[in-house]
This record gives C-alpha cells, sequence and structure tokens, in this order.
C-alpha cells in the first residue's frame, strides 16, 4: 500500500460511542470493506435451525429480563446512576458519593471518570461493557444478548 492513512481514512468511521484504543489493537474493518459479509446469513440460519423461533423468543424475552434486573439494581445503588432501559440495553454511569452531577466541571470529571473505569474493566475482563453518549455524557452500556 503506498498510502496506509488514505486507506484507513477511506474506511475508517469513529463515532462518539465507539470506545476503541487504537494503540492496542488492529481493526480490520477500518483498513477495507467488511471482512464477513457473506456469512451473516449463514450464522442466522444456524441459530434458528438449531433453537428455533420459540427458542429465540424465550431467550430474547430471557435478556431482555436481565437487562430490567441490572437497571433496577443499578438504580438501588447509591453510587450509579440509571439512565436508559430499553430492549436488553441498559445505560448508567458511576458517580461518586457525596458529588452532584450538573455542573459542567463535575459533567466533565465523570465523564473522563466512566471512560477510564470502562478501560480498565474492558482491559481487566470483569465486565464486558460497551459505552454510549448520551447528551453529552459518558455512560457505560451494558448489552445483554
Amino acid at each position: 500500500m503506498r498510502d496506509p492513512a488514505a486507506l484507513h481514512g477511506a474506511f475508517s468511521y469513529q463515532p462518539a460511542y465507539y470506545h476503541f484504543d487504537r494503540e492496542a489493537a488492529i481493526n480490520y474493518f477500518d483498513h477495507g470493506p467488511q471482512n464477513s459479509r457473506g456469512f451473516r446469513a449463514l450464522k442466522v440460519w444456524l441459530a434458528l435451525r438449531q433453537a428455533g423461533r420459540a427458542g429465540y423468543a424465550r431467550m430474547i424475552a430471557d435478556d431482555i429480563r436481565l437487562a430490567q434486573d441490572l437497571q433496577r439494581r443499578v438504580a438501588a445503588h447509591p453510587e450509579l446512576e440509571a439512565h436508559t432501559q430499553d430492549l436488553s440495553i441498559t445505560t448508567f454511569r458511576y458517580v461518586p458519593a457525596g458529588l452532584a452531577a450538573g455542573r459542567a466541571d463535575v459533567e466533565a470529571y465523570l465523564n473522563d471518570l466512566n471512560t477510564e473505569l470502562l478501560t480498565r474493566l474492558q482491559q481487566g475482563g470483569e465486565a464486558f461493557l460497551s459505552n454510549a453518549v448520551i447528551d453529552g455524557r459518558f455512560l457505560l452500556r451494558a448489552c445483554i444478548v
């Protein structure tokens, strides 16, 4: 490749909800068209053959119940702030005791704090969370599947 930056510039897209450490891993989707587009249908077909429609409905309902339970537990915890819960996705953030959210400087601190928390969780393997940015707030995002 004569100009790797041009290749990366053509295919790379980094929206606010992506939280990738660019130095730690090579994300091949940033360097060309999707690698496995043709095999998506095969994965869905195999799963439907194995679980069936009723099995899928049961699994999805279980995931939604787990996400709702997570939302309730987060809302009950004094240092966690629940934000959204829809289908199997729950968003929340860590707010240390005694810290009043709302001021711009506090919100900036909380964004940095939760960004660091997510990075440590992902690197440590304790939990598999991603992030969401809603109304300028960096939130932890749990998607249960």
